[in-house]
């Protein structure tokens, strides 16, 4: 050990030279680089972009995740973070060896259950132990995120992650032993008012051989996903109401006049009835118009677009 230990006077001389010296905890040693965690940090963050206007679309509620970090720990570390009770899946990732793990956060977790049975999508004052049948209404969130974590993961290679079982007692999760390293992917999750975190843990040692050949993500997976998230976006936009008026120039009246105004009568406007008036989408002028009738009831006919 000593050979591999500057002594004093190297020391000072590396520091003179400019030289980083970079600490290594013999420890924890890191069995995914720093170039791997980006790539992954990247893919992950596309898949929460894109979950996230699935659910919204589907559920017709606000959803919304956000990646938050990708590190490696101990299998020991990540159990301490997972609240008990919690929500938890098991899913198998063939043709991966081992076992991954989804982790909801329960406040989520019954926030989904309520939606999912036809209410507004909130979580209950207190949080208690999750039962099985709210555990099997909940999967139907799992199986999206899984279907979405399989194309995230398809750069890479193709996975089909299927739901194996589920706990609510994290010392009952048996993926790897507690002194193995797994991959834990945290993001942030919101459903509506409700709010927490979402674990997706992955054990090392099965994913090493697939992160040997890791890169950034390509071009044509990073535009697939942008154009998906696109339409999502559209398809959501087209049942959004939006005010669309015909606005007349108003008239300038005296205060006097105007309390001195009575039911039947007149004002008289300053704009000619063959004149265009200006249409106004969400209060934004974008035509001109001219007013007419269609059935027996008050339209417009556009005739022009006004330039920005």
């Amino acid at each position: 050990m000593s050979a591999l230990l500057p002594a004093g006077g190297e020391a000072q001389r590396e520091r003179k030279s400019g030289r980083r010296v970079a600490p290594y905890n013999f420890k924890r040693p890191d069995r995914i680089s720093k170039d791997q965690i980006r790539s992954l940090y990247l893919m992950h963050d596309l898949f929460a972009r894109t979950i996230s206007s699935a659910v919204s679309l589907d559920w017709r509620a606000m959803f919304e995740a956000s990646l938050i970090s990708v590190e490696q720990q101990s299998y020991a570390e990540f159990l301490q973070t997972i609240p008990d009770p919690g929500v938890i899946y098991s899913l198998s990732m063939a043709p991966l060896p081992g076992t991954a793990a989804l982790e909801i956060s329960p406040a989520v977790a019954f926030a989904m259950v309520d939606r999912l049975v036809g209410g507004p999508g909130e979580a209950p004052r207190s949080l208690r132990t999750a039962t099985e049948i709210e555990l099997s209404i909940t999967e139907a969130f799992v199986k999206i995120v899984k279907d979405y974590l399989a194309q995230a993961w398809d750069s890479l290679l193709e996975i089909d992650f299927e739901v194996i079982g589920h706990e609510t007692r994290p010392q009952f999760l048996q993926l790897v032993s507690p002194n193995d390293f797994v991959l834990v992917i945290t993001f942030h999750v919101q459903l509506n008012a409700a709010s927490g975190t979402m674990n997706f843990c992955l054990p090392v040692t099965a994913l090493e051989p697939v992160l040997k050949q890791t890169g950034l993500p390509s071009q044509r997976r990073r535009a697939q996903g942008t154009a998906e998230d696109a339409g999502a976006i559209a398809e959501a936009l087209r049942h959004a109401p939006v005010t669309v008026a015909a606005e007349i120039p108003g008239v300038s009246l005296r205060f006097e006049d105007l309390l001195r105004l009575e039911v039947g009568d007149v004002i008289k406007l300053e704009h000619r009835l063959d004149e265009p008036v200006s249409v106004t989408v969400a209060d934004s002028a974008k035509y001109r118009a001219e007013l007419v009738a269609h059935n027996n009831a008050k339209a417009m006919r556009i005739v022009s677009r006004m330039t920005e």
